[in-house]
């Protein structure tokens, strides 16, 4: 009851131990934290535009030396293209700069009037989705990503009001969300550039002119 993701089945989007070839593209995700754990996320979008999470870092109470040291250190054998972050937190970003973890920001400017939270939550719904005519969704997380399940299948959505009278929008409750946040960093900001269609459909994401400083 309440689910945000009520897509989600561990039968189709569950996957046995994998990551990419060596040398494949990779991104990454991150959403800051102190208390609160640092999330980071490491995601491969395959030739037929599917996402797969295939790995993931929680860890709390520790300093951004501490964090980008372990992040820089894990999966040294892909090709990074971009890793994003929410884009409130500009101090984080450039901190992490100075140890060589450039962060874009995430795409905070959404279409339409539902904000990029709501926005990015219908992306994933929508990845989440099984086509009838291949028995396949969009979106795929290994199961070696413990916490982000976790997260994943207890993401809730808050309780309206008993009064059908008061106003409210649609919001999920914000507990335990660090991971789908950093998943919704994605999926709002990722797009497949005009040049990687050329190249038989592999994905890659736009890039941005950037301060060799800040990331930005």
């Amino acid at each position: 009851e309440g689910m945000v993701y009520k897509e989600w089945n561990r039968k189709y989007h569950l996957l046995p131990g994998w990551k990419p070839t060596p040398g494949n593209e990779v991104y990454r995700c991150m959403d800051f934290g102190a208390t609160n754990p640092t999330v980071c996320l490491w995601i491969h979008v395959n030739n037929d535009g599917e996402v797969i999470v295939f790995d993931e870092y929680y860890q709390r109470e520790q300093t951004i030396d501490f964090h980008s040291g372990v992040i820089l250190s894990k999966h040294t054998e892909f090709d990074y293209r971009l890793t994003f972050g929410d884009p409130s937190g500009k101090q984080e970003m450039l901190d992490y700069a100075t140890k060589g973890l450039y962060i874009t920001p995430a795409t905070k400017t959404q279409p339409g009037d539902q904000g990029w939270v709501i926005s990015g939550i219908n992306e994933i719904k929508a990845l989440l989705k099984v086509n009838p005519s291949n028995g396949r969704p969009k979106l795929f997380v290994t199961e070696n990503c413990v916490n982000f399940i976790r997260e994943f299948e207890n993401y809730r959505w808050a309780e309206k009001p008993a009064n059908p009278n008061t106003p409210v929008k649609d919001r999920p409750i914000k507990v335990d969300d660090h991971g789908v946040d950093a998943l919704r960093m994605f999926v709002v900001s990722y797009r497949p550039s005009n040049h990687s269609r050329r190249r038989k459909g592999r994905k890659r994401a736009i890039q941005r002119a950037r301060s060799s400083v800040t990331g930005y």
